[in-house]
């Protein structure tokens, strides 16, 4: 599993970059980016050997791809988990961080993270496989581990100031889907629902619209993911749902000349937001 890595990076100046890596059941992808060069950013995805163990996939990854080991400006391991639930810093425990995975999702919580955001004040709990986080922990220089979520609640946090309506954002996945709501730019909601077919996104995305009592007319919904997935979402929501558009990365800076179509959108806004 080695990278195909451009000429541009020089690896005695690795403290310039930023470097993330996205955990997902089935596979992982390193994103690298110096942030003062234009058109830098470089993407690469892997799937797992499934006759193996997810630590060993991971462990093979960084034997073929020293660099990973090096310092970095800064080093983001990004948790893919469908288990996570979000608690409000004012009334948060770190005490009771496990036991509050396993009630919210009846199940043993091995290795429980949590993570602090500051706008909004919350806490991000969420599960991490035991072995997978405890070589990644020892492996690389000064990571910080946050879950897929976060970036998403912050990226639209900051942009939603704008407008006196509440905003339903759609993030897909190949097996789930992700649903935040603002109104303006206070967080509402936050889940992620299983699926692996448009008809039962569809179902979630309105049972969700109906349960937060959101105006048809007036409120709007924000699409992420693949041109393929949004469009295929699109054509359906549009009979139920008057403002909804798609939300695309602008092909600036870091991202000039790159086709950012099928990078998982949290990846991408890690560059563009503060957590």
């Amino acid at each position: 599993m080695r990278c195909n890595l451009p000429d541009i990076f020089h690896w005695d100046r690795s403290e310039k970059y930023m470097l993330s890596i996205r955990l997902q059941a089935g596979g992982c992808s390193v994103a690298l980016y110096d942030p003062l060069t234009d058109g830098s950013y470089f993407y690469q995805e892997f799937s797992y050997n499934r006759k193996i163990s997810d630590v060993t996939n991971i462990q093979d990854l960084f034997y073929d791809n020293e660099f990973l080991a090096l310092p970095y400006k800064k080093l983001q391991v990004l948790s893919y988990s469908p288990v996570f639930t979000c608690v409000p810093s004012i009334i948060y425990d770190e005490t009771y961080k496990e036991k509050i995975i396993e009630f919210n999702f009846s199940r043993h919580a091995p290795k429980c993270l949590s993570q602090s955001l500051r706008q909004p004040e919350l806490q991000i709990l969420y599960d991490m496989d035991q072995e997978v986080y405890e070589f990644l922990h020892r492996s690389l220089s000064n990571p910080v581990f946050i879950h897929h979520i976060s970036p998403l609640i912050s990226f639209f946090q900051q942009r939603g100031r704008m407008g006196n309506y509440n905003k339903l954002i759609i993030n897909p996945h190949k097996d789930s889907v992700d649903l935040l709501c603002f109104s303006r730019d206070e967080l509402i909601l936050a889940n992620n629902f299983p699926c692996t077919d448009p008809e039962d996104m569809i179902y979630f995305i309105l049972y969700t619209w109906k349960q937060l009592k959101l105006d048809q007319l007036k409120d709007m919904a924000i699409l992420t993911g693949n041109p393929e997935q949004k469009k295929v979402l699109m054509d359906i929501l549009k009979d139920y749902i008057k403002n909804i558009v798609p939300y695309n990365i602008v092909p600036e800076h870091h991202f000039s000349g790159i086709d950012t179509g099928n990078i998982p959108f949290e990846q991408l806004s890690l560059s563009l937001c503060e957590l």
